[in-house]
């Protein structure tokens, strides 16, 4: 398995995943039917960090996609980490009462609509 775990946190009484790390997209099993997309974009290594609020909430993730294989350090990852902590409360205090699904969707569609453009 080449995903591994990095850190984990207990936050609202739960133990969660922090961080994911994918050192080498290649050797990953589970992502076999995506090798030959991964590499035409130039995508040999990611990670992903949730989005998630003070109340536990999660409101997204965010991956970083590496053109060679790599392992991010500790630092970089505590650093994603924090700041997704902020980014994911920030959210929160601008969408309170959203359905978070349809902002997500509405931003997703006009991205879509710039890039065609």
């Amino acid at each position: 398995m080449t995903a591994r775990l990095l850190g984990q946190n207990t936050l609202a009484g739960g133990l969660r995943t922090i961080l994911n790390v994918i050192p080498d997209l290649s050797k990953d099993r589970a992502l076999a039917p995506y090798h030959q997309l991964a590499n035409t974009m130039g995508i040999r290594a990611m990670q992903s960090t949730p989005f998630i609020a003070a109340g536990g909430k999660c409101v997204g993730v965010v991956s970083t996609h590496f053109a060679n294989v790599h392992t991010p350090t500790e630092i970089e990852m505590e650093t994603l980490q924090q700041y997704g902590f902020v980014a994911a409360d920030f959210i929160i205090s601008k969408t309170q009462g959203a359905d978070l699904a349809a902002v997500a969707d509405a931003c997703f569609r006009r991205l879509m609509a710039d890039v065609a453009a």
